[in-house]
Order: structure tokens, then sequence, then C-alpha cells
């Protein structure tokens, strides 16, 4: 008799064994075939425990059973803590690197319009326009007098290659009257512009009413050479006058 109640103490605890490792496949399982078989193999187990063993043995087993089956089922919830933990501390990490990639954006943005602000400095100070000079007063007290180009350099630094372009304008495009059309007028050069200086020259221009464009070419202390439009816009040149590709120039 013990050695059958050895027997079947041990049988129980092997059957609860069976019955965690079957909760087990259950519970990560997923297939509905794998979990089919496994609960058909939990009902036969059960009905073996149930006709073989006394009822304290099978209280056991299963107690045991339960135990493990608690376990895991606290090991698995840990584990999806565990993972909502990382996703949460992925998510915030991801925030902070878009948030530093924003900063050093806006630094380095930054820096790149303070540098062409730098660059630029010194151009920005060279200028020429044109001007109505009076020569002289007619009758009835009409004036008299012609077009002039002026340029000056009111950087701290001389400016060098300096060349003031006139265009007189001559006509208005015959399909668009709002369009006039510019012919070269008079130019005028300087080798070297120091700080402060100024110069001017006369036009061929004698119209008031048709008043000429400008154009000024220099090259600065630096040797970046530029375009200051008619209308005072100023581009960064090369040495054929043309403007240089938005990577390369500063405006």
């Amino acid at each position: 008799m013990t050695s059958m109640s050895t027997r079947g103490r041990r049988l129980a605890w092997i059957g609860g064994l069976l019955v965690a490792l079957a909760a087990v496949v259950l519970i990560e399982c997923r297939s509905p075939t794998a979990r089919a078989w496994t609960q058909r193999a939990l009902d036969s187990l059960y009905q073996y425990v149930a006709t073989w063993h006394d009822t304290w043995e099978v209280v056991g087993a299963l107690a045991t059973a339960g135990a493990v089956i608690v376990a895991l089922a606290g090991i698995r919830h840990e584990r999806a803590k565990t993972k909502n933990a990382d996703d949460r501390a992925k998510v915030a990490d991801d925030r902070l690197a878009t948030e530093r990639k924003a900063a050093d954006d806006a630094r380095a943005t930054e820096a790149e319009v303070a540098a062409e602000r730098e660059k630029r400095a010194q151009a920005r100070l060279v200028i020429a326009w044109v001007s109505w000079k009076v020569d002289h007063r007619g009758l009835g007290g009409a004036e008299v007098g012609h077009w002039i180009g002026e340029y000056g350099n009111y950087s701290t630094a001389p400016v060098f290659d300096v060349e003031v372009e006139l265009f007189q304008r001559f006509r208005h495009h015959p399909q668009h009257p709002e369009i006039a059309e510019y012919k070269a007028d008079k130019s005028d050069e300087a080798a070297v512009l120091p700080p402060g200086a100024s110069d001017w020259f006369d036009s061929g221009v004698k119209d008031r009413a048709r008043k000429p464009i400008v154009y000024l070419y220099f090259r600065d202390l630096a040797g970046t050479r530029w375009r200051r439009m008619a209308n005072g816009e100023l581009f960064e040149i090369n040495e054929q006058r043309e403007p240089l590709p938005p990577e390369f120039a500063c405006s």
C-alpha cells in the first residue's frame, strides 16, 4: 500500500508538471490546432488522475500546476510591462533626438545667416546711382542739363576692379509698351576705390524724362566679385560676370 501510495504521488506530481507544461502551451501557442490537441491531452490527463489517484494527491498536483501557471502569467505580465517601458523610453529618446536635431539645424541656419551677412557686409556699402545735373536755365527758367552716373565706397576698406555702366532707354518694346529697352551709354572704371571715396561721370542723356539705369561691378577686400543691379540687388558673380549657382553664391 505504501509502495502504491508513493508511486501514486510520483505519478501525480508528474501529472501536475504535465498540466503545467500543457498550460504553457495554451498560454503561448496561437495555433488553434495546437491548442485543441493540448486541450484534449489535458482532458485525458485529468481523467487518468481522477481514476487512479486519491483526491489529496490530485489536489496537491493541481495546486502545483496552478502555482506554475500563476508564475508564468506573472512572468508574461512583467515582460509586457518591460516592453511597454522600453517602448515609452524609445519614444522619449526619439523625441529628444528630434528636438536636438531641430536645435542643431536652427544653430546651423543662424551660423549660415551670420556668415552670409558678414560676407556681404562690405559689398552692401558700395553703391551706384544716377542723378540729374543742371547745366543752366534756359528761357522761362527751364532747366537744361543731363544725367550723370555716381558711385561710392562707403565701407572701411578699399574695393577693386570697379566698373560702372550706364544704359539709356531708347524705346519701348513693340509688343509690350510697358517694357523699356535700353542700350549702353557711358561707363567709368577705377582700379581701386578707397574707403569713403566717391566719383561721378557724365552720361549722354540730356532728356530728363529718359532716366538711365546703372550697373556696378567690383571686387571686395576678400576677393569676392559682385554686381549691383539697377534696382539695388546685389549678386555674387564670377570673373566672367556670370551669377554663381545658388550653392556657391551667398545670395
